[in-house]
């Protein structure tokens, strides 16, 4: 079957699916089992192996709505990154500076030129190249691929549906997103339609954003502002050709702030960098 009409016949069934599931998902608008049927619907027109409903709210740390998570060490990794690695998420950064509503992958995030080196810490986050993001949250699964489906609800709320596959079961296809991108028009309206009801339901307590004060002011006193500006988007996983890139400076003078910052900060690499970062991020939660 030629690849267009291959598409379309399979952008077609998700509609099908969409109209067979309607009814009970505009009935549980504003009911606890919402999220359980929207999960359920989704899984009906693609395969995965967990769904996340994140929650992004301006200026606070994200938080959870609603997951099929089943084991309990990937439990842990989600609260990890809920505590703690939200702040050097790309999609996290790109939330704060505006996000068109959509599905994308993960990947469409990050920056160009990402490059991180594979030195191993004991520490809540390694760094790893082969992940998409360039680094895993611990206790996270490993070798996923995330597709995302990025649901605006107002000017500062939006909420992600995030769904996970095992890239060496070969993650997800065109073809998905295809189908996904066919019914998002009517899976955001009724987010939004739910948020409207139940809105005072399902938003947490969610903490000051400890987390950004602390990503934004990370060697203050030690560090020179250019030096810091550096370091933040290294952090982030940019490389130095892309830091250079984004501040508009050459490249050699990136890698002197870079080796300049390093030298200051006692630190050899960007695992250390990182380490040293989130060593930061726990003395902070253990003084409060």
């Amino acid at each position: 079957m030629p690849q267009e009409k291959q598409t379309k016949t399979e952008a077609a069934a998700s509609l099908a699916v969409i109209r067979d599931r309607a009814d009970g998902l505009v009935s549980a608008i504003g009911r606890e089992d919402f999220f359980a049927l929207f999960s359920a619907t989704v899984s009906e027109l693609l395969r995965f192996e967990f769904l996340v409903v994140f929650l992004y709210r301006r200026d606070a740390a994200p938080a959870r709505l609603h997951d099929s998570i089943t084991a309990a060490r990937h439990r842990k990794g989600l609260n990890n990154y809920l505590q703690n690695t939200y702040v050097l998420n790309p999609f996290y950064q790109a939330v704060r500076k505006g996000v068109e509503p959509g599905v994308y992958f993960m990947k469409n995030f990050m920056p160009d030129e990402h490059s991180l080196e594979t030195r191993h810490q004991d520490f809540r986050l390694r760094v790893d190249s082969f992940e998409e993001i360039g680094f895993l949250t611990n206790d996270w699964p490993s070798g996923m691929q995330e597709l995302l489906l990025v649901m605006p609800i107002d000017a500062s709320t939006l909420i992600e549906v995030s769904l996970s596959k095992k890239e060496a079961t070969g993650g997800f296809s065109a073809e998905n997103v295809a189908e996904l991108r066919s019914v998002f028009p009517f899976l955001h309206a009724l987010l939004c339609k739910h948020w409207e009801f139940a809105s005072h339901e399902l938003a947490p307590e969610l903490e000051a954003p400890l987390l950004e004060r602390l990503f934004m002011s990370f060697g203050q006193g030690v560090l020179s502002e250019r030096e810091r500006q550096v370091i933040r988007l290294v952090l982030l996983g940019h490389s130095s050709t892309s830091v250079a890139l984004n501040l508009g400076v050459a490249l050699p003078t990136v890698k002197s702030h870079r080796r300049n910052a390093y030298a200051k900060l006692e630190v050899s690499s960007q695992a250390e960098l990182f380490a040293l970062f989130m060593t930061s991020v726990r003395e902070l939660r253990e003084a409060l």
